[in-house]
Order: C-alpha cells, then structure tokens, then sequence
C-alpha cells in the first residue's frame, strides 16, 4: 500500500471514512490503544461503504470488557430496569418494556448464552420465532429494546459489535376500524345500564364519557372534576406526564351534567368511578354485536370527528398525538377519503 499522505486518502463527510484516491477504495481510520488503524470496507460505492462502517469500527475497536458480559436473561432484565428507572420516560412506558422481557426470553434460542457470543443468526432465528405468536408492533417494541440493549454492551465493552443492526423492523399492517352504529351504541349502552348491578350506571357514563371525549383509558381514569372547564377538560396526560386542553362537544357537556345530578362531584372526586372492561364486553355479547374494546371507544370519538368535518390536524390535537395529524391520517384515512368522495359529488361544474 502507498504511503499514507494528503494527496492519497481524502476525507469523506463521514467520520472516521475515508476514501484512498488511488484505488478509490473506502477505508475506516479508527484510532485503537494509541494507534490509526485503518481497515478496508472492500467497496468503491459510498453507500456501502457507509453501512459497513459501523460493525467494521466496532470489531476494531473490539470488546474490552468481554470477560464480565452477563446472559442475554441478565442483560435484557438489566435494560428493562434501565427503561423503568428512566426519568425521560413515563411509567407506563417502562412497564411495557418490562413486560417484553419474558416473550423475548420465550423465543430466544438459549437465554443463558453470554451476550459476546449472540450472532446476527441469532437475533434472526429469535425474530422468527417471535412473529409466530406476537403482533407487529409487539415484536417491534422488543426490537427497540434489543438495540437499546446492545448499545449499552458496546459501551460497557461486553460486545464488540452489534447483532441486531441488520434485523429489520416488521412491517405493521395499518388496522382499519369498524365501530358501531349510532344505534348500536345507544343499544350497548341502555344493555349496561339495564342490568341494575352496582355499578352498572357508572359503566354506562363511563361508556359514553370515553366514546365523547376521545381520552385514553388511562387519563380518563385519572380525570377529577376540578380538570372540567365551561368549555374544555384539563388532561394531565397518563402517557408522557404532559397537560392538554380537549374541548368539549356537545354530547359531553350533557353527560356530564346528567353525571353530577347524581355523582358527587367535589373537586378531588374522580369524574369517572369504574373502566367497565366486562360491562362493555359482555354487553357486546348479549346484543350479538363485534366485540368493543374500551379503546375503541376513542376511535368512535375520532370517527364522529372526523364525519362531522373536524380536519386531521385539529383531531390529532385533540387525541393527544404530537405529529400534526401524521397517526391519524393513517389509522382513519379511508374515513377523509370517504368524506371528499362524498363532497365531490356536491360539486356542480
């Protein structure tokens, strides 16, 4: 090799890549105990040089602290607990990766291999075995965690490189919403209230509350009646630990004033008393209708939205997402296609 010089080796915008002029090879420059070691990428394209780059840097650089990696069991509890102790994060979300952690450990092919020996086979043998009895979205979330994992042991040096780098999230299939009529959920809730058990009036308010405020089960939940405005309710939003202001429609400026003639409803005094998972379900049950959720109940909401002529940008405000209308225009697109179908043919040329 020619003598390493500035008219030979020209930097890419890429740290740590560059490109040997002569050959127009590209080569990775990592500095090991001291020293620059350079490593050909064996490519003369810039995209496969760069996604090359990583794994080549890190078997370079090596796994200084190989010796005390703990098992693939140890190391996922490890970085769940890491996740949970988050402050960055809310509760919620940390008990979610917790609770990955067993289906992870369920698929893997031996849990009590030492994390330096996992391969990308194996990360690839796991993600098969996982797709067999999870969602999408579920095997995704425990992806996430896996690369959160690794990216830990890199810098602990108990790998020297990452397994899961080349595993490729599943592609999640966009559901598409069937709720009930209008005249089917007034059916479901006169059913609920209609069986006169203890709480069976509370089940239906709730119902109807989470069917016309589009709030998650959660932050309904933790609703108090100080949080309700003339015109609005205060959410102190269970997901992130944030506050929004939802206004109110019509339907639930009624409801809730049928709920304080016959609730307290003192300041700190929860506005909803019960999340009716069994009432809603067997309610569904009874009346041979497709079984309710209690989150479809949101989706009822944004569907009403969105029939009446509330636009996306506005509705995902109100649901509490952060990207402008971007989640609701996937999950309730065919909803606004429907509509400007429906517009287009008012139109008269």
């Amino acid at each position: 090799m020619k003598k390493k010089g500035r008219k030979t080796w020209k930097k890419t915008g890429t740290p740590l890549l560059w490109k040997h002029q002569p050959s127009g090879r590209f080569y990775a420059k990592v500095r090991v105990q001291g020293k620059d070691v350079w490593k050909s990428l064996n490519t003369d394209l810039l995209s496969v040089a760069k996604n090359r780059l990583d794994e080549t840097v890190q078997r370079l650089r090596g796994a200084t602290n190989r010796g005390s990696a703990p098992t693939v069991r140890l190391a996922l509890a490890e970085a769940a607990r890491d996740k949970m102790d988050n402050p960055d994060l809310s509760r919620n979300t940390g008990l979610y990766y917790e609770r990955l952690v067993p289906t992870i450990i369920r698929a893997f092919p031996d849990p009590d291999m030492r994390l330096d020996k996992v391969r990308a086979a194996d990360m690839e043998a796991w993600k098969r075995e996982h797709s067999k009895a999870h969602a999408a979205s579920r095997t995704n979330g425990a992806i996430v965690l896996w690369r959160y994992l690794f990216r830990r042991a890199l810098d602990a040096g108990h790998v020297a490189a990452d397994p899961t780098r080349k595993i490729k999230r599943r592609k999640v299939e966009q559901q598409r919403y069937d709720i009930p009529t209008r005249d089917d959920f007034e059916r479901i809730v006169v059913e609920i209230q209609g069986q006169k058990k203890a709480n069976s009036r509370a089940a239906s308010f709730a119902v109807r509350f989470l069917a016309y405020s589009g709030l998650r089960k959660g932050d309904a939940r933790a609703l108090r009646w100080r949080d309700i405005e003339e015109t609005a309710i205060i959410v102190r939003m269970q997901k992130n630990d944030e506050v929004r202001r939802v206004p109110l429609i019509p339907a639930a400026k009624e409801l809730l004033a049928e709920i304080r003639e016959v609730q307290n409803h003192g300041p700190d005094d929860p506005v909803i008393l019960c999340l009716p998972h069994e009432a809603l379900k067997n309610a569904c049950l009874r009346l041979r209708l497709p079984h309710l959720r209690l989150h479809d109940l949101r989706h009822i909401f944004a569907t009403r939205c969105l029939e009446s002529g509330v636009d996306l940008p506005t509705l995902s405000r109100w649901l509490g997402h952060k990207d402008g209308g971007v989640l609701a225009a996937k999950v309730y697109g065919h909803l606004t296609d429907d509509h400007s179908a429906a517009q287009a043919e008012r139109v008269k040329a």
